[in-house]
């Protein structure tokens, strides 16, 4: 676990898991309670992933499998470090 300043927003928590980096960002909706990007080493965009409930039971990805509400492993990833 470490603390970066993500592109001049507060400091936030940043986790790795395996290959994965995962970061809290702040909320750019009314609707979201709480903010994920993850991202891959080497990868050029980090996916997003939102939470509409402070749950988590309402969850979305912008991944290809996460806008076809299929469930993704990413959202799955961040609430095991969130949870």
């Amino acid at each position: 676990m470490g603390y970066y300043l993500i592109m001049n927003q507060a400091i936030a928590k940043v986790y790795s898991v395996g290959n994965y980096t995962i970061s809290e960002t702040d909320t750019k909706r009314d609707v979201d309670f709480r903010r994920f990007n993850v991202s891959k080493d080497g990868a050029r965009k980090p996916y997003v992933v939102t939470f509409q409930t402070n749950t988590g039971r309402k969850a979305a990805c912008s991944c290809p499998a996460g806008i076809r509400q299929l469930g993704c492993k990413h959202v799955v990833m961040v609430k095991s470090v969130y949870a």
